[in-house]
């Protein structure tokens, strides 16, 4: 629930008052007070195991294959 209330306030942020495609470089209050929201959540990082990691690389050339190019995610 928390993820799903927290992607919610990041989509809300990323898409109010959207009217061009354009990346406006200033940050503006909501963004400041979301990214100062987040901080206080102490996030552990996960990383793959080397079995995890072999068979992302297996995915990858599968993917690769089916579409008879290079895979995005592999370059």
């Amino acid at each position: 629930l928390l993820d799903a209330e927290l992607l919610a306030e990041v989509f809300l942020a990323m898409t109010r008052g959207q009217e061009s495609l354009l990346i406006d470089t200033e940050t503006n209050e909501t963004e400041t007070n979301l990214i100062q929201n987040l901080e206080k959540f102490n996030l552990k990082t996960l990383s793959a195991t080397p079995e995890e990691l072999v068979r992302h690389k297996q995915q990858l050339k599968r993917i690769s294959q089916e579409n008879d190019q290079q895979c995005l995610w592999d370059t």
